[in-house]
């Protein structure tokens, strides 16, 4: 894997290491940027990846960290869906009405991940296992199971 850095007013591509080894990151911004250039920079976004931070810290000591804005949003997603095959798993019995509250789950994912106001409640339409409603009612339902 490779290491990149961004001027991200602009969207220039910086550089891109071979590595992202912190001990490489680290003196390849050493080398090339003195400790004055380096106190200047305000922020830096970064993933979430841990050893990211210290290295931040020690290289770019005035930079705020900022998290990048897709990561939050995978490990938001990713841990709604893990609650969800929880409850959903819960439900799966040989109870009628435990099985359909399964079915519903499993069929209708994506709409708990979708953004709550792009749903409606006036915009009717079929889904399998509600019949003719609303995706926002369809999330209400799924939502009241736990």
């Amino acid at each position: 894997m490779a290491f990149q850095y961004i001027d991200a007013e602009i969207g220039a591509i910086l550089d891109i290491l071979s590595s992202r080894l912190s001990y490489q990151i680290k003196n390849h911004f050493i080398a090339r940027y003195s400790h004055a250039e380096r106190c200047k920079v305000e922020t830096l976004t970064i993933d979430m990846n841990a050893g990211y931070e210290k290295l931040v810290k020690e290289l770019f000591p005035n930079a705020k960290i900022i998290i990048d804005c897709f990561y939050l949003v995978q490990l938001i997603s990713r841990s709604k869906n893990k609650l969800r095959i929880q409850v959903m798993n819960s439900f799966r019995r040989s109870d009628g009405e435990d099985m359909k509250k399964y079915r519903r789950l499993k069929k209708h994912w994506k709409l708990l991940l979708k953004n709550e106001t792009t749903s409606t409640y006036t915009n009717y339409k079929y889904f399998s296992l509600f019949g003719q409603t609303t995706d926002a009612t369809v999330v209400e339902i799924l939502v009241k199971y736990d």
